[in-house]
């Protein structure tokens, strides 16, 4: 599968699958791969508010815009994170709800550094697209991404609380 990336580094976001990338051209391209020891709470099980559970991603945005900085200084053109290495691990299906996002389907044209208050709860997308953009490199990390069913009418696969959750891979 072969995937355009646009200059405006817009998010494009592939649910429930990784699909891999191939980049056609005859000249090399230095990709960097960041494995990270993820920041998070003691409690995986203890329930936080947004802005709580923010504040607990921020300490893991805050590496990954480091370590995107020192990759794009040694000539990278894409860096690649880790699964959960934003929200950690070992959240209940409850607890992790403040921890995701709703993530704009693929298809909209959204850049979230420059148009931050397009959709609400996407600060996470915000931070990310701004680190590809401050140092002008390609971004792959998992997400988590929320999507409320319309009724249990029309969807009947839809869990008993109303939403789906996914771990999403977000490419900036």
């Amino acid at each position: 599968m072969e995937i355009k990336m646009s200059a405006k580094k817009s998010v494009v976001c592939w649910f429930l699958l990784s699909v891999g990338i191939t980049i056609v051209t005859s000249t090399k391209v230095k990709v960097a791969v960041y494995e990270h020891v993820v920041i998070s709470p003691d409690d995986p099980e203890a329930f936080f508010t947004r802005q709580e559970a923010f504040q607990w991603m921020s300490k893991n945005l805050n590496v990954f815009d480091e370590q995107a900085r020192k990759a794009s200084e040694q000539g990278a053109k894409i860096i690649v994170f880790p699964e959960y290495c934003i929200t950690g691990f070992d959240h209940s299906r409850n607890s992790i709800v403040p921890f995701l996002e709703d993530i704009p389907d693929s298809s909209t044209d959204w850049n979230p550094c420059m148009e931050p208050d397009r959709f609400a709860d996407t600060l996470v997308l915000r931070n990310l697209s701004c680190i590809a953009q401050m140092y002008t490199i390609y971004f792959s990390s998992k997400h988590g991404w929320t999507l409320k069913c319309v009724t249990k009418m029309t969807d009947k696969t839809c869990p008993h609380d109303g939403r789906y959750q996914f771990n999403t891979k977000c490419d900036f």
